[in-house]
């Protein structure tokens, strides 16, 4: 039994041997040209049934040759590679560290940006809290200024109700003096008392001829009467009436004036809260532009 693990595992055939025996003594040109390979050649184009011409030797040697130098070639080609790759490196690891040391202050720029962004934003909300203030504080001007008015256009009414009383009264006793002048009466001045001292002596003379005119002259009287029961006549409670209307025309005037105040300072407020609108968009879009650059 014959194994084939190997190509040493025995010698050759004993045919091979006694041909190599016969042989071994003959003298040959060489590889390819002795009569052996002549006689090898024609067998090999008879069993592969081709025409003589149609197939030739290999030049193992050669073909060897140029594989191996193939092989150096790509070998050198190889190693030039690296050797460039190897050269290279360093250049890329610089510019790699160059890159990490751009991208490092980039990043500290870009924190330092957020961080004045929200030390910007910190001020800005400061300063709509004290805008919010300053608008309490105007509302609560505006609420007193209001309250203020009600109260002077209260006193102006009262003033003018007063006024038309002593009007009356006023006319009232100039026609009352004119009517016991005509009736012949001494009139030794044209004060309150004097009036109520002739009022019962005229309203007795006109009442039968005329009853309006006496009916007039009786609420002439019930009015200064009522004065005097106060302690006053005409002439105090007009003088008290003008110092009314002084004290009023002050109060008004300093109420215009807080009033112009109050105007001058919402003004001012809305104009700063517009500035703090614009401030507060620019500072949104340079956080929106921020966090762009982030991601």
């Amino acid at each position: 039994m014959h194994l084939f693990r190997n190509d040493y595992s025995e010698g050759a055939c004993p045919e091979v041997l006694d041909a190599l025996v016969r042989t071994n003594a003959d003298q040959c040109v060489g590889y390819t040209c002795d009569e052996h390979c002549a006689r090898a050649t024609k067998l090999i184009l008879e069993a592969c049934e081709l025409e003589e011409g149609e197939a030739d030797y290999a030049n193992g040697m050669a073909e060897l040759a140029d594989a191996q130098k193939q092989i150096d070639d790509g070998q050198a080609a190889l190693n030039q590679n690296k050797d460039d790759f190897n050269a290279q490196i360093p250049a890329a690891q610089q510019a790699l560290a160059d890159g990490q040391a751009q991208l490092d202050d980039a990043f500290a720029q870009l924190a330092d940006g957020q961080a004045q962004l929200s030390d910007g934003q910190a001020q800005l909300d400061d300063a709509f809290a004290q805008l919010v203030e300053g608008q309490k504080t105007l509302d609560e001007s505006k609420a007193q200024l209001d309250q203020t008015k009600q109260t002077l256009d209260d006193s102006k009414a009262q003033l003018d109700q007063t006024h038309t009383q002593l009007s009356s009264l006023e006319a009232g006793k100039a026609s009352l003096f004119q009517t016991a002048a005509a009736l012949g009466i001494s009139l030794p001045d044209d004060s309150d008392a004097t009036a109520l001292a002739i009022l019962p002596q005229v309203i007795g003379a006109v009442s039968a001829a005329d009853p309006t005119a006496a009916a007039q002259l009786q609420a002439l009287q019930a009015g200064l009467q009522a004065l005097a029961d106060q302690g006053q006549t005409t002439q105090t409670a007009r003088a008290a009436w003008q110092s009314g209307m002084d004290q009023y025309e002050a109060g008004l005037a300093a109420w215009q004036q807080g009033f112009d105040q109050y105007t001058a300072g919402q003004t001012e407020l809305e104009k700063n809260r517009k500035l703090l609108e614009d401030e507060q968009k620019n500072l949104t879009e340079q956080q929106n532009q921020l966090d762009e650059n982030l991601a």
